[in-house]
């Protein structure tokens, strides 16, 4: 045994030694500095092969046929109905999921099951196109795709850059000059947004906790579309370091550890137990607590969340900020 000891305080101290040349622990450094944001490079390519038919390359290898310009869309997400409509093709959806109400107007279309998705009911309404996100359905995805023919799978949950890639690529599909040139400006839009709140960043950058559900706490993290328009501003997302996909539970030791600037969570309000143990927190200290996540505009990923990034780009950097701006009748407050 004692024979052991010398070993066991050689491997401790290179240990250490490594531990020092590697410099702060992750955790340190993902808080240190803003994510960066997602990038907007086409995660998908069409290549037309008839006047009515194309193959969509994805960059992992997955190949799909698909038929362009269908005329009964089944969307999935209500993002993606909004999506259509912004592209002027609202007139070509035949079904949608349950969630789906923005336009009004599509409240009268079939609602289909999306949790889990029914292969069987979009088959029913005989779609030419389905349109899917390929984060949120992933589990899904392998059973819808062996018995409906032509999918579309977006990524509309991960980035702003992504998000607009996801508008070129169903433009394309839709195979449509007005959705092209719909889907450019949205793009402009973007790109114009991220340049103007890109001089407004600050040193230290805004610590933010965004929080899906208060009881138990859970935080949503890298991944998360919320993450990147954080990342657009320059603010640092506390639970950076959450190892599962984009969200998890987060403790509330470590929320009142990371001290946040601002708290963007659900609309309904934080609760006593929460309020009283981040009380000295510069968030709850400041009144910087925002009903955000649980906002159609910042959840949906559709073309408002351009909108809701400018506003909290307003309330959190002081974009477009004039001396007698106040919030806007249903901003946060």
């Amino acid at each position: 045994m004692h024979r052991l000891l010398p070993i066991a305080l050689v491997v401790i101290g290179l240990a250490v030694v490594v531990v020092s040349l590697m410099g702060p622990a992750p955790e340190g450094r993902c808080l240190a500095t803003p994510r960066t944001p997602g990038d907007s490079v086409a995660f998908a390519q069409v290549e037309r092969k008839t006047a009515l038919a194309a193959t969509v390359h994805y960059r992992d290898g997955l190949d799909l046929d698909v038929r362009l310009a269908p005329q009964r869309i089944v969307s999935t997400l209500p993002g993606i109905t909004e999506m259509l409509a912004h592209l002027g093709a609202l007139d070509r959806l035949v079904g949608r999921s349950p969630w789906c109400d923005t336009p009004s107007t599509v409240t009268v279309l079939p609602a289909v099951s999306v949790q889990p998705l029914s292969a069987e009911e979009l088959l029913a309404l005989e779609p030419d196109l389905v349109v899917l996100d390929r984060r949120l359905h992933r589990q899904d995805l392998d059973a819808v795709m062996r018995h409906v023919p032509h999918v579309l799978l977006l990524e509309t949950s991960s980035s702003l850059g992504q998000l607009g890639a996801s508008f070129t690529l169903l433009a394309d599909v839709l195979d449509d000059e007005r959705a092209r040139e719909a889907a450019r400006g949205w793009n402009a839009h973007r790109v114009e947004l991220q340049q103007a709140v890109q001089i407004l960043h600050r040193s230290p950058p805004p610590r933010v906790l965004l929080v899906g559900q208060w009881e138990p706490l859970f935080a949503l993290g890298p991944g998360s579309l919320l993450d990147d328009v954080l990342a657009t501003l320059g603010a640092v997302n506390v639970a950076c370091d959450l190892s599962t996909d984009a969200s998890g539970v987060f403790s509330d030791e470590l929320a009142l550890a990371r001290k946040p600037d601002w708290i963007l969570g659900p609309g309904d309000p934080m609760p006593q137990r929460l309020h009283s143990l981040l009380s000295t927190t510069p968030a709850v200290q400041e009144g910087r607590v925002l009903p955000v996540v649980g906002v159609d505009a910042f959840a949906r990923g559709g073309p408002r969340i351009l909108d809701a990034t400018a506003l909290l780009a307003r309330r959190m950097l002081g974009y477009g900020e004039r001396p007698d701006d106040a919030p806007g009748e249903g901003e946060p407050r």
